[in-house]
C-alpha cells in the first residue's frame, strides 16, 4: 500500500494537500518548502515540475512555472535536491508532471512517491548517459 493510499485509508477526511511549484519563488527552494510544510503538518504535498507550455494550468500555476523556468530549475536539478529528504518524510508526496516534458506525448499524470523515486532515478541515469553519448 502506498503512503497516498494509507493516508485516505487511515484518514479518510479533512486531508491537508498543499501545492507548489518547484523553482519558485527561488531555484533552491523546494527542500525548504518541503521541510517547512512536513514541520506545519500538511498531510500530502504535491510537486508541480514546470513545464515551458503549462496550458492546462491557471494563471497563478503558470506564473509561478514561468518564473521557476527562468530562475534555472529543471526537473534533474529538482530529482538532485530532493531525493534525500522525499525517503525520510513521513508525510505522503505527489509530483505533477507533464508526460509531454518526460515521453513528448501530451498530458499529465501525477507520481505517487514511491513512482517518483523510481522516475527520478531513471530520468537523472538516462541524462547522465545521454551526455555521456553527446561528448564522444
Amino acid at each position: 500500500m502506498t503512503r497516498i493510499s494509507r493516508l485516505f485509508k487511515e484518514k479518510g477526511k479533512d486531508i491537508l494537500s498543499v501545492y507548489f511549484s518547484s523553482g519558485y519563488p527561488t531555484v533552491d527552494s523546494a527542500p525548504r518548502i518541503i521541510k517547512a510544510l512536513s514541520d506545519a503538518g500538511v498531510d500530502m504535498i504535491e510537486i508541480g515540475i514546470p513545464f515551458s507550455d503549462p496550458l492546462a494550468d491557471g494563471p497563478v500555476i503558470q506564473r509561478s512555472n514561468s518564473i521557476a523556468l527562468k530562475n534555472g530549475i529543471s526537473q534533474k536539478l529538482l530529482f538532485e535536491q530532493i531525493k534525500d529528504i522525499l525517503p525520510s518524510l513521513a508525510l505522503s508526496v505527489i509530483m505533477l508532471v507533464a508526460v509531454l516534458a518526460i515521453t513528448g506525448v501530451g498530458s499529465y499524470f501525477i507520481l505517487n512517491q514511491e513512482e517518483a523515486m523510481q522516475l527520478i532515478n531513471d530520468k537523472v541515469n538516462s541524462m547522465d548517459d545521454e551526455r555521456k553519448s553527446e561528448r564522444k
